[in-house]
């Protein structure tokens, strides 16, 4: 199979593969040129009928769910967004970035109830790190940066080329890896960041509404849809109300249809169906499946065995299922989310340590011949090491951190070894910059706790990984 792979900025990769390849072999080989490790966020699209875009089940054939002649055109999209202090890559906040920068131009995330300040903040965002620093000489066009009906909205009461010239002289020396933190940062506040819509009719008291299907990572929100003319504008405006919310914990069970999408909410006499009617039955299995592996990623520990297992199967499949019931002939699996959010991170974790610690060895070995570089993959370990210390009490600690904590005999021990076992714990709280007040603070992503609430303020890389910082998150330990 000969395939094109999209990135959200326009580069193209070209994938070959067996004829019956299955989605995830494409995806990995896209991943391994970028040298992505957090895969579980990611996704790949393709236009189904009637030029929909879908996602890709990872788990089955590509041959039977691509159409048309190859070259196939894949798009690769953020398909799980959760908070930019998750992200322990840089590509990975990189491909995020794209893909709601896209969203944005496209009108895909609504900010037309957002704040100025914030529309003018994330034009001047995004032309700091396409251009860099202001020149008033050349300024950008920010209205290039969203849609058009957004500019006229925001040309009413403000001027976007001026307000965002402002924020962007801001921004001066700004790198463009902090901007892009800082982008992500803003968006995730925004109510469409991470939201999956579908367009549907719901029949409600003998009359049929519009309505749009909003999944999310906390449940469904259905909003009627209906256009109305604006006096004002001198035009008809889209008005959209909140119709129902649906949180997961209070879904009992959902299905599809042909058509048809059908949730089961409440309990007992409480206990509400709610059906939808989609455009197209391919409509309703993407919802079906967008909604399940939603909640399973979002809200669950574990992926289930029977989100797993749900499979259907062709004519055929059924009649040879029948003669040898565990053939997988003519199976076709419904869901493909592998890990969920809290897995997700941590596989993550574990892979890149597991790449630095194998290439550590390598370069001590004078071998290094893998394609990842040791400064890439940053480690995300004990912030107890390599801290300063001076005269007698380094070399006591270093002494200490060569002896296994469980292996050691308290009651056995000499005062002396005691005093530096104490010295050990209080040095381990002291923030490693000032060397004065305790730490409070763990670094997103890398998870180090180094700091007081002050230092941890005045930096933007990890003082011991030197990963970038994308939260500082307060801690408080069990004696405060």
């Amino acid at each position: 199979m000969w395939c094109f792979v999209s990135e959200p900025n326009g580069i193209i990769h070209e994938i070959f593969l067996p004829r019956n390849s299955v989605g995830q072999e494409c995806f990995d080989k896209v991943c391994e040129k970028l040298r992505l490790v957090e895969k579980d966020y990611f996704g790949l699209q393709y236009n189904g009928p009637n030029g929909v875009r879908l996602w890709l089940n990872m788990r089955n054939a590509m041959s039977v769910q691509l159409s048309g002649k190859p070259p196939y055109r894949l798009y690769l999209l953020v398909k799980f967004f959760v908070k930019p202090q998750e992200l322990q890559q840089e590509i990975s906040r990189n491909l995020f970035y794209l893909t709601l920068k896209t969203f944005v131009s496209h009108g895909k995330i609504d900010l037309s109830n957002s704040q100025t300040k914030t529309i003018a903040r994330l034009c001047a965002l995004t032309a700091q790190i396409d251009s860099g620093d202001f020149i008033p000489e050349k300024p950008p066009q920010y209205s290039t940066f969203i849609p058009k009906a957004l500019y006229n909205f925001y040309s009413k009461t403000s001027d976007l080329q001026k307000d965002a010239a402002s924020e962007h002289t801001q921004l001066l020396r700004t790198p463009v890896n902090e901007a892009k933190v800082e982008y992500l940062h803003l968006l995730a506040n925004v109510p469409g960041y991470g939201i999956d819509v579908f367009k549907g009719k719901m029949s409600k008291e003998k009359c049929t509404k519009k309505v749009e299907i909003c999944v999310g990572n906390d449940g469904v929100k259905v909003y009627s849809v209906s256009q109305e003319y604006d006096a004002k504008q001198s035009r008809e405006i889209v008005k959209k109300i909140v119709e129902k919310r649906i949180n997961f914990e209070d879904v009992s069970t959902v299905s599809y249809n042909n058509r048809c999408f059908t949730v089961v909410h409440g309990s007992g006499t409480q206990a509400q169906r709610v059906t939808y009617k989609l455009k197209s039955e391919c409509d309703a299995v993407a919802l079906f499946r967008t909604f399940t592996e939603f909640h399973t990623f979002y809200q669950c520990n574990t992926v289930k065995r029977s989100v797993v297992d749900q499979c259907t199967r062709t004519l055929l499949g059924r009649l040879v299922s029948v003669v040898f019931p565990s053939n997988d002939f003519g199976k076709t699996y419904l869901f493909d989310v592998q890990r969920t959010r809290r897995q997700a991170y941590s596989h993550a974790w574990n892979e890149m340590n597991s790449y630095r610690n194998t290439n550590m060895s390598r370069v001590t070995a004078g071998n290094s011949r893998s394609g990842y570089s040791v400064s890439e993959f940053r480690p995300v370990q004990s912030p107890l090491s390599r801290r300063k210390c001076s005269g007698s009490r380094q070399k006591d600690l270093a002494e200490f951190e060569e002896q296994n904590l469980t292996d050691l005999d308290i009651e056995a021990m000499q005062p002396e070894e005691l005093k530096k076992m104490v010295r050990h714990m209080q040095d381990a709280r002291i923030c490693q910059i000032c060397m004065d007040a305790e730490v409070a603070t763990a670094f997103c992503p890398c998870g180090h706790v180094v700091c007081c609430v002050e230092c941890s303020a005045m930096c933007k890389e990890c003082p011991l990984c030197r990963s970038q910082i994308t939260y500082a998150q307060r801690v408080f330990f069990p004696c405060q």
